[in-house]
Order: C-alpha cells, then sequence, then structure tokens
C-alpha cells in the first residue's frame, strides 16, 4: 500500500493489521508534496510539487520537464499515451522504449488543471480551475491542441474551487453554490436536485466519491459523510452518518476503498482507516435532569431545588457567585 504525503511517498503492507503498529517505509526520490499515485503500464507513477516519478521493477527515474502534478490519466483512446494535469496545465506522456517522456503541453490549456475528468465515451476532458472556471476540453487527433468551452454561469461563478466526478452515470460539478450535473443534449451544466434530495440539498459541497457499491461520500462544512445504497429498493438511505469533523483538508479531501469494507481518509493527522460495514451504533438522545444547584463558597447553599412540576421563571447567578455544584 503506498500513501502519498505533504512530505512524500511512504510504503505499508495491506491490509493493515489495526491491532499492531503499522511499519512504513519511505519511498526515496519522492520528497515534497504528493498529489497522485496511480499504477499503471507495470509501473507506479507518484505525481507532486516537485518531480513526476517513475518506480519499474528496481529502478525508478524522475520525468524530465515536468512538475507540479496533480492528476495522472491514461489516454485509452490513444494508448501509448499519458495526460498530465500540472500548475501550468494539461502535458502529454509518450512511452519511448522503456521509459515515459515529456512529449509536449496542450495548446490552448496554459492554466492549473487541479481537478480533471475524462468522458469515458467521448474522451472529453472537464478540467476546473478557481480563477478560470470549469471548462470541457477536446483534444485534436495529435493531442497537440485543445478546443475549449467554459461552462460556468451566473448560478456557478469563478472565484471558487470545484470538483468534477461521476455519481449515477451523470457528470458531476460538486461546488460551494450545491450540485451541477452535464446535460449533453442541451450541452450545458443545470442544478442536480435528484442528488442534492438524497444528500443534504442545495448547501456546498467540496467532495464527492461513489465507489463500486454505489454508496455516495461527500464532503459539506468540513465534515465526510456518507449515504448508503440499499440494492433491493435502488435507492439510499441517509441517516446522517458522518466522520472526520474538522480533521479533512478542505478542497484536498480523498476517500479510497480497500476491499469491501474499509475506506482510507486523507486527514490534516494522516490518515484513517475506516471499516463502515459495521454495524451503526443507535444513538439515543441525551436526557439531562438537573435537580439541585447549590452555590458552594464558603458553606453549600441550595439555590434550586426541582419538583415535579417545571418553574419557567429562569435562574440567574451573579458572576459573584460562580462557583457552584450541579445535582
Amino acid at each position: 500500500l503506498y500513501l502519498g504525503t505533504n512530505q512524500g511517498v511512504y510504503a505499508t503492507d495491506y491490509p493493515i493489521k489495526l491491532t499492531e503498529n503499522t511499519n512504513l517505509e519511505f519511498i526515496q526520490q519522492t520528497e515534497g508534496q504528493i498529489w497522485s499515485i496511480i499504477e499503471h503500464d507495470g509501473k507506479l507513477f507518484c505525481g507532486g510539487s516537485n518531480s513526476l516519478t517513475v518506480f519499474d521493477g528496481n529502478r525508478s527515474y524522475k520525468v524530465k520537464g515536468i512538475r507540479g502534478v496533480w492528476n495522472i490519466y491514461p489516454l485509452k483512446q490513444s494508448l501509448g499515451f499519458i495526460l498530465c494535469g500540472t500548475y501550468t496545465g494539461l502535458y502529454i506522456l509518450k512511452k519511448t522504449g522503456d521509459d515515459w517522456v515529456v512529449s509536449h503541453q496542450v495548446d490552448n490549456a496554459h492554466y492549473a488543471a487541479k481537478n480533471v475528468y475524462i468522458e469515458e465515451v467521448t474522451n472529453a476532458i472537464w478540467i476546473t480551475n478557481k480563477e478560470r472556471g470549469i471548462f470541457r476540453l477536446k483534444l485534436s487527433a495529435d493531442l497537440k491542441e485543445a478546443e475549449i468551452k467554459n461552462y460556468n454561469n451566473d448560478s456557478l461563478p469563478t472565484g471558487y474551487n470545484t470538483y468534477i466526478t461521476r455519481v449515477n452515470g451523470e457528470i458531476t460539478i460538486v461546488s460551494q453554490q450545491g450540485l451541477f450535473r452535464y446535460n449533453q443534449i442541451k450541452d450545458r451544466l443545470e442544478r442536480y436536485k435528484n442528488l442534492e434530495n438524497i444528500l443534504d440539498g442545495n448547501v456546498p459541497y467540496t467532495y464527492i466519491m461513489q465507489d463500486e457499491q454505489n454508496n455516495i461520500w461527500y464532503t459539506s462544512k468540513g465534515i465526510l459523510k456518507l449515504a448508503r445504497y440499499q440494492p433491493n429498493t435502488g435507492t439510499w438511505v441517509n441517516k446522517g452518518e458522518s466522520y472526520l469533523g474538522e480533521y479533512l483538508i478542505e478542497d484536498f479531501e480523498h476517500v479510497a476503498i480497500y476491499g469491501n469494507h474499509h475506506a482510507l481518509i486523507g486527514t490534516k493527522e494522516g490518515f484513517c482507516l475506516l471499516d463502515f460495514n459495521k454495524a451503526i451504533r443507535k444513538r439515543h438522545p441525551l436526557n439531562l435532569q438537573i435537580r439541585k444547584v447549590y452555590l458552594t463558597q464558603g458553606k453549600d447553599s441550595l439555590v434550586y431545588g426541582r419538583s415535579y412540576k417545571y418553574e419557567n421563571n429562569p435562574l440567574v447567578i451573579p458572576y459573584s457567585s460562580n462557583s457552584i455544584k450541579i445535582e
């Protein structure tokens, strides 16, 4: 199991045993912030701020002419080529002999491509850029140029981080303005009301991921939440199941599913392994009853005694008597 961190790449045994200490091994030549790790062509590609490093068996090398790599996508329609979204635009890698090298930078797309999504049927490429907005690109046959169209509108302005993914077969835009879907027939973005109704409604979102079991993982207001898919009814149950409040890195959330019921989640403090197959404990409301209140300066002095009949008059205690005991 390879883990990308802000210090480089670490490796550990998988599956992880929660009852034992985890041994982490630092992978040399990966120093710095790591944004993406993929396996392709029998090799491990690690993209980050300082470099794009390829591990091929017992040897490794840094791809020259590229750095600041957000993401790495092999192009299914063009075998032997890889698309990289970087701080300065889109780059194409090609395989020369046994090694991968930079072929060229795509013209007309010279701006940061933090989030990239490639359509399965059309091979069109979606990219997001906070300042410039949301774009859909069509690469030329030689992969050197791009025909670009912007999809921001009054309901989805620029100036905000957005995230593009696929949920329930729909290309989905995750934003501070809510959720949007791509209407291919009308060639425009429109509000994704069906998905908002499943989740938290028309509120800000920063991340969504649908796993192979069709469960929907999403973050809103800095909290990771889970809507569970019910295969018997084809619907989702959202009971407010939430995790890791205040520990997620906003706009850099990531959930990776391993096996049938383990989720590896990146946080400010490192990685968390969640077994989401365990039964959710039913949370009962906490009902407290205050029977007596004493002032404890000097001798205890009873100032409130609970009777069977509630009293609506509030108890006011001056600051000078701020030492109290409650039963």
